[in-house]
C-alpha cells in the first residue's frame, strides 16, 4: 500500500421508512385490487368455466348468468390470441327465443284444423334479428359473425334456477350437454327443453345464408342426442 493513499470504503445501506396504518391499508387494498383484475381478465376459459354456472351448491340467477358470458365474451374479443377463434359464446336469451318459437308451433299444431307440427317445423323460418345474430350484427360493439365457427358454447335455463350447459360442435352435428342434475330430472322431460335446439338450430344455420361449408346433413336435418354428461 502506497503512504498516503485514500482508501474510501462504501457501505450499502438499506432505509427503510415507517409507514401509517392508513398507507398499509391502501397498499394491502391495490394489492387486492390487482388480484382481483387479474381474475376477471385471464386469458383463457374453458368448458369448467361453464359448468360452474351449472352447479347445484349456487343459486344463480339469470342475469348473473349472462353478466358472466358477457365478461366471457369480452375476453374472447379483447384477447383473440389467447383463444380459439372458431368459438362463440352465447347469452341465455338465444335458447329463450328458440323455446318461446317451439312452444308456439306447438300450440299452433294442437288447434282444429291447424296444421301439423312437423309442417310448421318445415317451414320454419328465423326473424331478421336472429340471422343478424348470426351474422355478427349487433345493437352493441363486439359482435362476432358465425363465418368459421366450429364450436357455440351457451347456458339455457330450463327451470328456474336449473341451467344446463350446451357445447354445439357444428362440424360433427353432435351437441355435448353437461347437466349437473342427472337425477334430479327424468331423460324424457329434459327432451322437451333440448328439443328446440335440436330441431331448430340447423334450420338457423341453413337460413343464415353463411355456414355453407358444414356438412349438408347438419344444415337439413336434426342433430342427434346420445345424453347427457
Amino acid at each position: 500500500m502506497v503512504v498516503g493513499e485514500e482508501v474510501l470504503e462504501f457501505k450499502h445501506v438499506n432505509v427503510y421508512k415507517r409507514v401509517t396504518i392508513a398507507e398499509k391499508n391502501k397498499l394491502v387494498d391495490l394489492t387486492r385490487e390487482k388480484e382481483l383484475r387479474a381474475q376477471y381478465d385471464m386469458h383463457f376459459f374453458s368448458g369448467e368455466d361453464f359448468r360452474t354456472m351449472t352447479s347445484m351448491e349456487i343459486w344463480w340467477e339469470d342475469w348473473y348468468v349472462d353478466d358472466i358470458l358477457s365478461h366471457m365474451r369480452e375476453r374472447h374479443v379483447r384477447y383473440p390470441e389467447y383463444y380459439d377463434s372458431t368459438d362463440r359464446i352465447l347469452n341465455l336469451k338465444f335458447y329463450f327465443n328458440f323455446k318461446l318459437r317451439y312452444d308456439k308451433m306447438s300450440e299452433e299444431a294442437t288447434t282444429v284444423g291447424g296444421r301439423r307440427f312437423m309442417q310448421l317445423i318445415n317451414a320454419f323460418e328465423r326473424d331478421e334479428d336472429m340471422i343478424n345474430y348470426v351474422k355478427g350484427i349487433r345493437p352493441y360493439p363486439g359482435g362476432m359473425d358465425w363465418i368459421g365457427a366450429k364450436r357455440l358454447l351457451e347456458v339455457m335455463n330450463i327451470n328456474k334456477t336449473h341451467f344446463v350447459t350446451l357445447e354445439n360442435l357444428l362440424h360433427e352435428g353432435r351437441m355435448n350437454v353437461y347437466d349437473c342434475m342427472l337425477m334430479g330430472m327424468e331423460h324424457a322431460k329434459f327432451l322437451t327443453f333440448i328439443q328446440p335446439v335440436f330441431e331448430l338450430l340447423p334450420k338457423l344455420l341453413k337460413q343464415s345464408g353463411i355456414m355453407k361449408y358444414l356438412s349438408h346433413k347438419f344444415l337439413n336435418e336434426p342433430w342427434e342426442f346420445k345424453g347427457r354428461l
